[in-house]
């Protein structure tokens, strides 16, 4: 998704400035799909556009190899009994592939922990987010 593509589209069908009303028809990038006698056929594609770029946004269940690239990184870490409380974050401190295994430090919260995490049991008993999840979206996402 080019998110710049939905932004100037919306710059140039809804402008917000002075200097955004100044762009014409001509200059959308949708002007192939946009039809400026009809605002469904003006907005239409920047709907679906602006829906893909917030589908992109929502959270989503890292792989090991994303968690290993994100090495001191904040994530949201879940086990399947755990609240969808604050303290669910924690920072990525190191990884072992020799060991199998994965240090996290969860400073956040009352119950300030460091876990070690075996690689065999993630999506199993533990997994990372990239972003806080709601109660649904965690529940959509099944375990292994």
């Amino acid at each position: 998704m080019d998110r710049e593509k939905v932004i100037k589209g919306l710059n140039i069908c809804v402008p917000e400035t002075k200097d955004d009303s100044e762009l014409e028809c001509s200059d959308c990038p949708y002007g192939d799909v946009c039809n400026p006698n009809d605002i469904v056929g003006i907005t239409l594609p920047l709907i679906f556009d602006i829906r893909e770029l917030l589908k992109e946004q929502e959270p989503k269940v890292l792989t090991v190899d994303q968690l290993e690239d994100a090495l001191d990184t904040v994530v949201w870490l879940e086990t399947p009994v755990s609240e969808n409380l604050a303290d669910g974050y924690s920072l990525i401190m190191a990884y072992s592939h020799k060991y199998g295994y994965m240090i996290f430090d969860s400073p956040f919260g009352d119950n300030p922990s460091q876990d070690k995490l075996e690689y065999s049991e993630y999506g199993k008993s533990w997994r990372c987010w990239d972003k806080r999840p709601t109660d649904e979206q965690r529940q959509a996402v099944k375990w292994e």
